[in-house]
């Protein structure tokens, strides 16, 4: 997650459905590796990336 990171500013559900991220089951697996939380984990990261920009 960390190198997609790099790569796009803003990491979101359709990013784990493409890429790297696909061939490894994309959203839905690497949702249940979060137990569920990966769009709030997301949102979270995207809020922390944002406030340092502004």
């Amino acid at each position: 997650m960390g190198k997609q990171l790099k790569q796009e500013t803003v990491v979101d559900r359709e990013a784990f459905d493409k890429g790297q991220f696909e061939a490894q089951g994309g959203f839905k697996r690497i949702n249940q590796t979060f137990a569920g939380e990966l769009e709030t984990v997301l949102s979270e990261i995207n809020q922390e990336l944002w406030q340092e920009k502004a």
